[in-house]
C-alpha cells in the first residue's frame, strides 16, 4: 500500500503545494482549506481488526435519537479502511482568524471480537468538529493541537440501516475530553514498527474524546488513532515551509 518512492513523493508534495496556493489565493475565507483521506492506524492497542476511532461501551450509552435493543459492552472500535467500505477525511478550515478541524465521514464497526465484529457490526456516519483552541504547531514536527478542550468541540455517531439491534438513525453524541489533548502532528507518533509507513512523513492524528458533555473520562477507552492516506498527504505548516524543511533535512 505504502510503495511511493522519495522521489514521486517530492514531486507529489510540489504540485499539491502549488495548486494549494492557488486554492489560498481564489478561494474566499472561510473555505476549506486541506482535505485528507483517513486510514486506520497500524499499531491500535486493540488491533485486529484494525481501527481509527474507538469508543468502547458505546452501546451502553444512552443515545441522543434512536434505541438500542438488548445492547452488548465492551470494546468497541470503528475502521476508516475503504477495504471495509469506510469513507473518512479530514478536513481545515479557516474561519476568520480561526482554524477548525472536522472528521467526517462513514465507518464501519461494532463490538469487538478479537477478529472482527460483534454486536452492532455496521456502518455508522461520523461527524466531529474541534470549533475551539486549535493552534498550529510550529517545527519539522508540527501540525496541529487542541488545547485546552471545551464542549464546543463535539459530534456525533449515527447508526446507518441494516444494523441488528441498532435502530437506524440511532446516534450518540462525543464530547472533546478535559484531560488529554487532540493532536495532528507529524512525528511519526507509534509508527517505529512499521518503517515503509513512517517513510511517507505522514502526521498521525490522535486525541481523546468522552460521552459526557463536561469532559470528564467515559467507562473504557474512547479516542481517535488514524493515519492519512498516502495520496492525500499534505503539509501543515503555514506556506509549507516546514513541509520542505522536513524533506530537506530527511533526503
Amino acid at each position: 500500500m505504502f510503495h511511493r518512492g522519495p522521489k514521486q513523493i517530492r514531486s507529489f508534495v510540489l504540485t499539491l503545494f502549488l495548486a494549494t496556493v492557488g486554492l489560498g489565493l481564489s478561494q474566499p475565507a472561510g473555505a476549506a482549506d486541506i482535505t485528507i483521506d483517513l486510514l486506520n492506524h497500524p499499531d491500535a492497542n486493540q488491533d485486529p481488526p484494525s481501527y481509527g476511532l474507538r469508543l468502547d461501551e458505546l452501546f451502553l450509552q444512552a443515545p441522543t435519537a434512536g434505541s438500542v435493543t438488548n445492547p452488548v459492552g465492551g470494546v468497541t472500535t470503528f475502521s476508516f479502511d475503504p477495504a471495509d467500505g469506510a469513507s473518512m477525511v479530514l478536513t481545515t478550515t479557516t474561519v476568520g482568524p480561526n482554524i477548525q478541524i472536522n472528521i467526517s465521514g462513514v465507518a464501519f464497526g461494532g463490538v469487538d471480537t478479537g477478529v472482527t465484529y460483534g454486536f452492532g457490526a455496521g456502518f455508522y456516519s461520523i461527524d466531529f468538529t474541534y470549533t475551539m483552541n486549535v493552534t498550529e504547531v510550529a517545527g519539522p514536527d508540527g501540525g496541529f493541537n487542541v488545547s485546552p478542550n471545551s464542549a464546543m468541540n463535539n459530534g456525533t455517531i449515527t447508526a446507518q440501516a441494516g444494523i441488528p439491534g441498532v435502530t437506524a438513525g440511532t446516534s450518540w453524541t462525543l464530547f472533546d475530553q478535559s484531560n488529554n489533548s487532540f493532536d495532528v502532528l507529524r512525528d511519526g507518533h507509534r509508527l517505529g514498527a512499521f518503517p515503509a509507513l513512517l517513510a511517507q512523513d505522514p502526521f498521525v492524528g490522535r486525541g481523546w474524546v468522552t460521552y459526557n458533555a463536561d469532559g470528564t473520562n467515559s467507562t473504557g477507552t474512547q479516542d481517535w488513532l488514524f493515519t492519512p492516506e498516502p495520496s492525500s498527504l499534505v503539509f501543515f505548516c503555514i506556506g509549507g515551509a516546514g513541509l520542505f524543511a522536513r524533506r530537506r533535512r530527511r533526503a
